[in-house]
């Protein structure tokens, strides 16, 4: 993932996880997301995964994170 594409990427996720949560528009109580991972409260987990990505974006130690959420996003849009 180079500079731009992941700035680009962050950019659209950033905006998604702003919306999804202006509008409460998340799954209420567990979701399963993956076949190992479990989210108990997807509110909580946008807004970890918001304050994370925002703050480290630029780390690509951080890049894991921007493909979770990027996962998550398609996952959830299966699910809609």
């Amino acid at each position: 993932m180079n500079k731009q594409e992941t700035k680009e990427l962050v950019d659209d996720l950033v905006g998604w996880v702003k919306e999804r949560l202006e509008k409460k528009d998340y799954p209420q109580g567990n979701f399963q997301f993956g076949p190992h991972r479990k989210i108990p409260d997807c509110e909580v987990y946008l807004n970890a995964m918001l304050h994370t990505i925002v703050c480290n974006w630029e780390n690509p130690l951080f890049y894991p994170f921007i493909e979770e959420l990027n996962d998550f996003r398609s996952e959830m849009t299966k699910h809609q």
